[in-house]
């Protein structure tokens, strides 16, 4: 592995990592760049991206596929990165580890340190682990959308959208946005994934004031001011195994959290605990059943052949 796939590699686990965290890469490679206040220009190995809904939080991560312990010298560079382009977070990662001054360093400049090298462990010859899960699905289910009209468009909208399957809809608001009514219902859905209540009614209202509702097919067209989306979520779970010979590629260890995952050649992430192992991300939401927590007990298991 040289040192350009392994910053490809970071790109990837923090993909699949943000496709259940919600965040996305901004930008990686040598073509990512940002200029800080004070003029001088960055070059950041793999630039991620979260909102809370009101905020974006940055995150610069750097990466250093070197042969030995990472020293100081990175971390404040990267700081001096994350001050002067006003991001919020800096990461390194590094294949050997890092020196006492770095963690020291790092530990109180607000820069994370994590290791990401290659699994040299292994169970034994000829031998697999099995591993036994508890798998809980969440799946969303759509019921109706009411579309919320003023009084004045309410006896157009009935004449002209009467029997108008919602999913083949589109609306365009103020800001001539184009959006597609079953990606708002299904995003909508999907972020009540984690109800704890799995039977209570979800009845949202979305406000797109001074919108327009269209019918591409029908030709037709209506102002609307939002939406109310109505459904449920159910949850079951069940009890399956599988093996984890060879699906173990890369060890991740964050440094200041204490915790270690193993990375899989699928991108699935693995935390690796003394009696058990965790799938924490590695799964995408759709508005089809989604897996959204397995745990794990496993035991070795020798191989016949």
């Amino acid at each position: 592995m040289v040192w350009q796939d392994y910053e490809e590699i970071v790109k990837v686990i923090y993909e699949n990592i943000g496709r259940i965290q919600g965040a996305k890469i901004e930008c990686w490679g040598a073509s990512c760049r940002r200029i800080g206040v004070s003029g001088t220009p960055f070059q950041i190995d793999v630039l991620t991206s979260h909102t809370d809904g009101l905020h974006t939080y940055y995150t610069a991560i750097e990466c250093k596929h070197w042969k030995s312990k990472v020293d100081k010298d990175p971390v404040i560079k990267l700081a001096e990165a994350v001050r002067d382009c006003k991001l919020n977070q800096g990461v390194v990662i590094s294949k050997e580890g890092f020196t006492d001054d770095a963690v020291t360093w790092a530990k109180s400049n607000n820069i994370h340190l994590i290791q990401l090298k290659e699994n040299n462990w292994h169970f034994g010859e000829n031998q697999a682990t099995k591993l036994y899960m508890n798998i809980e699905v969440a799946t969303p289910h759509f019921l109706e959308a009411k579309m919320r009209v003023s009084a004045q468009n309410a006896d157009k909208f009935q004449t002209m959208f009467k029997g108008v399957n919602a999913w083949e809809t589109y609306l365009v608001t103020r800001d001539n946005i184009k959006l597609q009514v079953k990606q708002i219902i299904n995003d909508t859905l999907n972020s009540k994934l984690s109800l704890q209540d799995p039977l209570k009614m979800i009845n949202e209202i979305i406000h797109y004031p001074d919108s327009t509702l269209y019918h591409e097919k029908a030709n037709i067209s209506c102002p609307i001011n939002g939406l109310e989306i109505i459904g449920f979520i159910t949850h079951f779970t069940k009890l399956a195994y599988d093996y984890l010979e060879n699906k173990v590629w890369l060890l991740m260890k964050i440094i200041f959290e204490q915790k270690e995952y193993g990375v899989t050649f699928d991108g699935m992430l693995l935390e690796v605990k003394r009696e058990s192992i965790h799938l924490t991300c590695g799964l995408k939401s759709t508005i089809a059943p989604v897996l959204r927590k397995k745990e794990f007990a496993y035991e070795l298991k020798q191989l016949k052949g």
